[in-house]
């Protein structure tokens, strides 16, 4: 078991590209039903790719030594960037000139309603976590398929899983994931693959209880706001680490 874990809510359609006013609106929903304690904040992080200078190694198994300085060396990376947002209404204008963003609503304290049943631990025992915690909820937003399976090496399988975040077909519906509690996979069908999908993030050593490896635990009144806002059935995932 690892130091975090996520819930995902995947769409059935992995094409899906919601607009950003189906996005407002479902956070709206989840700030106003109280399923994210304290005093919510709305966060707006822009997914961006970027040239980054990157160090070069000198082979020092065959001795050769540049005489000259080589030129610094740039690679493309995958940066994310804060852009701060006071509400639904600037998150919707700024939102809109980013092709790929995650947005959440994030707090910390006692939700009125619990997103996910968690557990946590207590004079050395695990127990339903009914203290204030922190939780995010949000939409990830990408301009290319990827990868929602979260397979660790631990299960003592081989089979070969495209990695969480990583590009992927279409063709790859298949979620693969791992219980955080035993570590044994669990397959869910039409949850492998999308372009847009929910996390439910919790913080540290918080997890929920996963029997017979059904992870359909989200409360039903947040899977409805879900599937209100974006007119489409979800699978659900985790990922942890």
């Amino acid at each position: 078991m690892g130091l975090y874990y996520t819930h995902l809510l995947i769409p059935g359609k992995p094409k899906l590209s919601p607009p950003i006013d189906s996005v407002c609106r479902f956070l709206q929903g989840v700030i106003d039903t109280g399923f994210v304690g304290g005093e919510p904040n709305i966060v707006l992080v822009r997914i961006e790719e970027q040239l980054e200078p990157v160090q070069a190694y000198i082979d020092y198994f065959v001795k050769k030594f540049p005489k000259e300085p080589r030129p610094v060396q740039r690679v493309q990376r995958r940066v994310k960037k804060l852009y701060p947002v006071k509400d639904a209404v600037e998150l919707q204008r700024k939102a809109a000139k980013f092709p790929e963003f995650d947005a959440a609503v994030c707090g910390e304290g006692t939700p009125k309603l619990l997103a996910v049943k968690v557990r946590g631990e207590e004079d050395g025992k695990w127990k339903p976590w009914n203290k204030a915690h922190y939780i995010g909820i949000g939409c990830c937003i990408r301009d290319t398929i990827i990868s929602t399976s979260d397979y660790h090496e631990e299960t003592g399988s081989k089979r070969r899983v495209i990695p969480f975040g990583e590009e992927c077909s279409v063709r790859n519906r298949l979620g693969i994931f791992t219980n955080p509690s035993t570590s044994a996979p669990i397959e869910v069908p039409n949850a492998g693959c999308a372009r847009f999908w929910i996390e439910i993030r919790y913080g540290k050593f918080l997890f929920p209880e996963i029997r017979n490896g059904n992870l359909a635990i989200v409360h039903p009144g947040l899977l409805k706001l879900a599937t209100d806002a974006f007119a489409v059935d979800f699978a659900q995932g985790c990922q942890w680490g």
